[in-house]
């Protein structure tokens, strides 16, 4: 269940960083940390590009810390966390 994604391509976890639900993030990923890697179906997003997108701080400090290799993963444009996070603070 953790897995599984809806019309868009999101998963439980996606929904959980999008609103910055990071005691949800904290169950899930605690379950199956693989959850991190899970991307949607347009641009490739993956939770974790989300949170920094929205900048939402303890979203992207959950995930990182329960799942440290996600960080590392691009979206269509290439973009990785750091990317995402850097975008948001200076638009």
């Amino acid at each position: 269940l953790i897995k599984e994604t809806d019309q868009y391509g999101w998963a439980l976890i996606h929904y959980a960083a999008y609103y910055n639900q990071y005691q949800q993030i904290y169950v899930l990923l605690e379950i199956d940390p693989t959850a991190s890697n899970i991307v949607d179906k347009d641009r490739k997003m993956t939770a974790l590009h989300l949170a920094a997108a929205r900048g939402l701080a303890r979203a992207n400090e959950r995930i990182i810390s329960l799942a440290a290799k996600c960080y590392e993963l691009v979206d269509d444009r290439g973009w990785n966390f750091f990317i995402m996070q850097w975008s948001f603070f200076f638009n």
